[in-house]
């Protein structure tokens, strides 16, 4: 709601645990590019409001809270696929010095 100039504007909650409000993302490195393919939508607004219009490497799409959990696990082994990997470079280093 808007409550006039020099006052905070008036705003309704949907949830007690959070605001709904798009937060911004930076992803760079392994899987960053995986983003791309997953965009949910674009905040027309996004970035005229946090002064970003015209610079280069922004973007106002959006994704997912889901989204960055698909990126995770797609790039970063499970803990026995870790362990796996391990005890065979273990195994295959033994064999070659045996």
């Amino acid at each position: 709601v808007d409550n006039g100039i020099g006052n905070k504007p008036g705003m309704r909650m949907n949830s007690t645990q959070h605001t709904n409000q798009l937060v911004p993302l930076y992803a760079r490195g392994v899987g960053a590019d995986m983003f791309a393919s997953l965009v949910d939508g674009t905040d027309p607004f996004f970035l005229d409001r946090y002064g970003m219009s015209g610079l280069d490497g922004w973007s106002n799409d959006y994704v997912g809270i889901d989204d960055i959990f698909t990126v995770m696990n797609a790039v970063v082994p499970a803990p026995s696929s870790a362990a796996l990997i391990a005890f065979g470079g273990i195994a295959a280093a033994r064999r070659r010095s045996g």
